[in-house]
Parts: structure tokens; sequence; C-alpha cells
């Protein structure tokens, strides 16, 4: 990879869109950082706004920006002018906004005990909330695809109508499990649960999701993905399991791959599955037979492979206090360490856009790497200015 550059903000980067030319971060008790990434080797601050709470969640719609702010609900920014953002509304609410999805004329906050809000931004001026889902657990996040939202939360998994300018209620809830990570295919939710194994759930009819089945024999289910009739958990000190969905009423654990470290997060593609072992680094294992995963080889990196993302013949791997690390997996029986670029914070989670890599390293912010060769890593500019 080829370090293009960083912008260290004064506070913790915990989310980020981009739109326009700027990367817009919600950065924790430091409010609403914008950041000109134009040249991505040389990014630059433009402008802040301290939002006065603790910013969590972020959602830029047109030229407004929609955070959430903690235990100050929402706080809708204008952004039109980037170097000198004003607020210009606020809808307070009664948990903490945790996350933020803009939907046509309405803002969609997980807002942790506070349950799922549906709030109307048709005059963002004046967002005004216009409904509410308590949901069986506190909203941890939320997404939304053809018209319906998916809320995960600390009791399980909620499904709301938002075709509509107001959210409709959902016809039920499922509770009694935790919703971790989730993949969605065929009109089946597949839930990683934590504790609570994988939960199966049937969302044919989004306004009434039900469960058909589920394995809590799992150890500690904290990744998930979804190729075919199978889903590949990452399940902690148990390593890969393998799981036939085929019948979504009755998912068979057929295999289990004990993996040397704590399997952390999955990703697959193609004939492998690309495991994020922590300590261990990213584990390969063939998947040809799912009956009879066998071990490819193991990419070795130095710290703690958190997540894995898999682009072509390369893996990237967020590896804790060793930041990036690429991996080439053109022969996945011989992974090569193709490069890497060590970041000042702990690397914990990645995204890929074409070209570049965006890291997020907790306190040392959000960093874009150039990994257009990933075999020649060269650090261009490193800016650790603190604005406020």
């Amino acid at each position: 990879p080829v370090f293009a550059g960083v912008y260290d903000t004064p506070g913790c980067a915990r989310a980020v869109d981009v739109a326009g030319g700027h990367a817009y971060v919600a950065d924790a008790d430091h409010g609403l950082q914008i950041i000109d990434i134009t040249d991505p080797f040389s990014p630059r601050f433009t402008g802040s706004y301290d939002t006065g709470g603790y910013a969590l969640g972020i959602d830029v719609d047109g030229g407004y920006a929609y955070i959430a702010d903690g235990s100050k609900g929402l706080k809708v920014i204008d952004i039109r002018n980037p170097s000198a953002p004003t607020l210009l509304g606020v809808c307070e609410t009664p948990g903490v906004a945790r996350n933020v999805q803009v939907n046509g004329d309405i803002a969609l906050v997980a807002d942790g005990g506070g349950g799922q809000h549906g709030i109307d931004v048709s005059d963002p001026a004046k967002p005004r909330l216009v409904d509410t889902y308590i949901t069986p657990g506190a909203a941890q996040d939320v997404d939304v695809a053809d018209g319906f939202a998916y809320v995960t939360c600390g009791a399980g998994l909620s499904v709301l109508d938002v075709s509509h300018p107001q959210p409709a209620r959902i016809g039920g809830s499922l509770g009694g499990f935790n919703a971790h990570d989730v993949a969605v295919g065929d009109d089946y939710a597949y839930v990683a649960s934590s504790y609570h194994g994988l939960r199966v759930v049937d969302v044919h009819d989004p306004l009434a999701p039900v469960e058909t089945g589920n394995i809590d024999s799992l150890a500690y289910a904290r990744g998930i993905a979804l190729a075919g009739d199978y889903v590949y958990v990452a399940d902690w000190y148990q390593g890969l399991r393998i799981i036939d969905v085929s019948d979504p009423y009755a998912p068979t654990i057929i295999s289990t791959h004990d993996t040397p470290g704590d399997a952390h997060d999955v990703a697959v593609a193609g004939a492998y599955a690309y495991v994020a072992d922590l300590h261990r680094g990213v584990r390969i294992v063939d998947i040809r037979d799912p009956r009879n995963p066998q071990p490819a080889a193991t990419g070795a990196t130095p710290g703690m492979a958190y997540q894995v993302v898999v682009d072509g013949n390369f893996a990237y791997v967020a590896d804790g206090a060793n930041g990036l690390q690429v991996v080439d997996v053109t022969d996945p029986h011989n992974p090569l360490l193709a490069g890497n670029w060590d970041s000042p914070g702990a690397a914990q989670g990645i995204a890929l856009a074409g070209d570049l890599a965006y890291l997020a390293d907790g306190y040392a912010g959000l960093h874009v790497v150039d990994v257009s060769d990933p075999w020649s890593p060269e650090p261009v500019q490193t800016l650790s200015l603190i604005h406020i």
C-alpha cells in the first residue's frame, strides 16, 4: 500500500461520510470535523463545529450533515460552506443517539435505550420527531434497504417500514438475543448473536419478521458472511463455523475449523474464507468442500487482526497497533505480506473505495491510504495538526 495521508482529528473518530471532496467526521466530544480530501495525499482541515454532545454517527445528505450526537440527540449542520458550518436544527431524543441514516425526508436515528426514531427533516431547520419504535434492547445500528430499516439492538433484530414519509411500526419484534452482525440474502436475515449463537430470521414480510431457526451452541458469534447455502461465522475461540442454511428452519453446523487464534471477523471470496484471527493474523481456509474445510495457510500479521476485507488478490487487514497490513493472496496457500503502513493509533476497522483504503484508527483519527500499488508502501505525508 502507499500511505496517502492522515488527518489527526482532535477527538476519537467514530464515523465518517464522504461527499463533494470532503470527509465529514463524527469526532466524539469534538463534534464535526471537516477535512478537504480533494488531494488524498495532502488532506487539509476545512472547518469544524462543536456539536455540544458526543458525535457518534453521521450521514451527509444534500448540503446538510445529520449527526447522532449522543445524549444531545440529532443535530442538523448546514455544510453548504464547509469552511463555516453552522447549526441549523436540533431534535432532542430520550436516549443516546448512536447512528443516523437519512431516507428521503426522514432521518432514522438509533437512540440506544430510547429505541429507533423517525425524525421529519423535510425542513432541516425544524426537525421534528414523528415516530418512535422502542426496540427490545439498546438500538446499536441501523441500515436501510428496499424501503425497510433493519435495526440491530442488544435484545434482537427489528425491521421497520420506512417506505412512506412517516415510518410504520413493525408488526412484531424479535427479542431474546443480542444482534451483533447480520447478513441478508434471499429474504432471510442471518444474525451473529454473540453468546446466543446464530439466529435465522424470515423477512419475506419485513413487517412481520419470524425466527425460523437457530443454533445456540456457538461460543461467541462475532462476525458473519453469507455465500450460497452456507453461513460462515467467526466464533471467537471456536474458530470458523460453517452452517448449512439451505433449510432456514433447520440450520445445521456441518463443520468447524479451529483457528489458532480468536476468530473476530470473516470474509468469503471464491473458494476461500479469510478469518481475522486477532493475534494470529489472517487464517485462510479452503472451503471448496464446506463439510470438510481445510487449512490453506495463515497470513501472519504483526498485530491483532480485527477486521479483514478481500478485494481481488489482496486481503486488507485492520491490524490493531500495527495499522494496515496488506496480504497478497494470489496463491491462498502461500500468502505474502505485500506491504504495510504502521498507523499511529489502533486500527480496528477498514473499508475500501476504489484505490483508497479508509482506516479507522481510534484516537488517531481517520487515515486515507492509497492501495493502487499494494507492493510499494510510500508514506507521503502525515499531518498531525489539531484544529478545534
